[in-house]
């Protein structure tokens, strides 16, 4: 299963890169998703769809919150803790601890996820020209 997704995910990153500039990227997920899980029910694609594409805007809106942020000479460690404190206003130090300890896991998959994707079974870097980094 989880050799299968990564290859969706690989095909899916190439496709991205040739999507049609009149196609929205929820038109294009919508697709995609039915093209390639068309055994997925169609109310489990829409709501993965939905999911996806809120997280993508959401890192969108920290992302350049942080780039503004930067460029007022704000250090990121320090707009980190500014936006975590104002993000868990209201929750007990023991639902903090853990809203931290999953911050924290989601990091660590990301950083394994990333490796699996910039180096190869061979432990070179992967040359694929899809990984490349885009301004």
């Amino acid at each position: 299963m989880v050799k299968s997704f990564h290859k969706i995910l690989h095909d899916w990153l190439v496709a991205y890169t040739e999507k049609p500039i009149i196609d929205t990227d929820d038109v294009w997920l919508a697709i995609r998703l039915e093209r390639d899980l068309p055994d997925w029910p169609q109310g489990e694609r829409e709501t993965f769809a939905k999911q996806s594409m809120a997280a993508i805007h959401a890192y969108s809106e920290k992302r350049e919150a942080l780039r503004m942020a930067e460029s007022r000479g704000m250090a990121k460690e320090s707009w980190l803790a500014s936006d975590l404190r104002s993000s868990v206003g209201g929750m007990s130090t023991l639902e903090y601890g853990r809203y931290l300890e999953g911050i924290d896991l989601a990091i660590a998959e990301a950083n394994r996820d990333l490796a699996c994707t910039v180096f190869t079974k061979s432990g070179n870097i992967n040359q694929n020209p899809y990984l490349r980094h885009s301004p």
